[in-house]
């Protein structure tokens, strides 16, 4: 289990080498960490929306559940990632699922669904409801104790009835979030002088792409 603060910000997408020169340039002399990678997740939800609502209410408590695999490619022994966040702080478990396939499949998704709720019984009641997808590039301070990562090129696909939608919704903005211990926030928050300009906010991709 990993507890940690994330704060994510929503950035228009032509600001990537300015937003990246803004992370080199900061209190936190931010520098490459991990090769470059595309991500992808499965959401799930109940047939109620609660995590779908309880982002939009502004509920200080809040669960997600996805199926998360890297590459651009076939999905290969996705992880099965719950995460609970209370304001900043998130606590996130990880149980691997040993399957593999091709992404959009809908019998691949069937087979991803069904192994998941064998796992736990408060799961059965869980469908997924969305997928999104994008490009990270990943940083770390110079103290090795904030990282950082840019999420480009987002795209979004809607599942109904397990049915995945050929769709790709396309989202032209950047996602900039910062991870880190709880014990270093008040660091970050003495520390965090990103470029203002460059009009941040809270942002959800999950939330985005169930309405975009």
């Amino acid at each position: 289990m990993e507890t940690r603060f994330e704060r994510k910000w929503r950035i228009n997408g032509g600001f990537l080498y300015q937003l990246k020169t803004a992370l080199e340039v900061s209190n936190f002399q931010f520098v490459k960490h991990h090769p470059d990678r595309w991500i992808n997740s499965i959401y799930y939800d109940d047939m109620f929306n609660t995590s779908i609502y309880q982002n939009l209410n502004g509920d200080q408590r809040k669960q997600k559940i996805r199926l998360r695999w890297y590459g651009n490619g076939n999905v290969l022994n996705p992880n099965l990632e719950i995460k609970n966040k209370n304001l900043f702080l998130t606590t996130k478990t990880k149980k691997k699922i040993m399957i593999k396939g091709n992404y959009p499949d809908n019998d691949l998704l069937l087979k991803l669904s069904d192994k998941i709720k064998s796992i736990s019984p408060f799961l059965i009641s869980y469908s997924p409801i969305t997928s999104t997808h994008y490009y990270r590039y990943y940083f770390i301070s110079k103290n090795k104790k904030i990282r950082a990562t840019i999420d480009d090129q987002v795209f979004y696909r809607s599942i109904n009835n397990l049915r995945i939608s050929p769709l790709k919704k396309r989202d032209t903005n950047l996602i900039l979030e910062l991870k880190y211990d709880k014990a270093y926030d008040q660091y970050v928050r003495d520390n965090l002088s990103i470029n203002n300009s460059l009009r941040i906010s809270k942002n959800s991709k999950f939330v985005n792409s169930f309405f975009y």
